[in-house]
């Protein structure tokens, strides 16, 4: 199964929360990261017209994260991972997950595979990330 992962929003109390308690930033680093959306505002524009400027306070609006942030903002999904005892690829934004079995095991198998999907979709929902329904797909091979 694979998935892509885009983040629109990357939300700054989980993104601290991951900093603090999984790699330890903590004193001026934390501050800086704490106190990175503070007084600021975004501008967007629909169909060529501009609306008027609002505060950002929870969350990086279209913020994204460079490949080495994003990863640190999901390096627990390799739990995830582990939990299911299935095989795995991440790179940037992407996600693949592998399962191999022999072919007479293979009705266990996509038994087993909503289990799968629902995990990751929950994960996904805790990060406030999308999953892309589009580009995920189970294959045989």
């Amino acid at each position: 199964m694979s998935s892509l992962m885009r983040s629109q929003t990357v939300d700054h109390q989980i993104l601290l929360s991951v900093l603090s308690n999984c790699f330890s930033v903590d004193s001026t680093a934390l501050n800086w990261f704490k106190s990175y959306p503070t007084d600021r505002t975004q501008v967007y524009t629909h169909a060529g017209s501009k609306h008027s400027a609002s505060r950002s306070t929870a969350a990086f609006p279209g913020f994204r994260l460079c490949p080495l942030g994003f990863a640190s903002y999901t390096e627990d999904v390799v739990d995830l991972m582990d939990r299911h005892n299935v095989q795995f690829h991440l790179y940037d934004d992407d996600t693949q997950f592998l399962h191999c079995c022999r072919s007479t095991d293979t009705a266990s198998l996509r038994a087993r595979l909503p289990s799968y999907a629902s995990d990751i979709e929950l994960w996904f929902r805790s990060r406030r990330l999308k999953l892309n329904a589009s580009k995920t797909e189970a294959t045989e091979h």
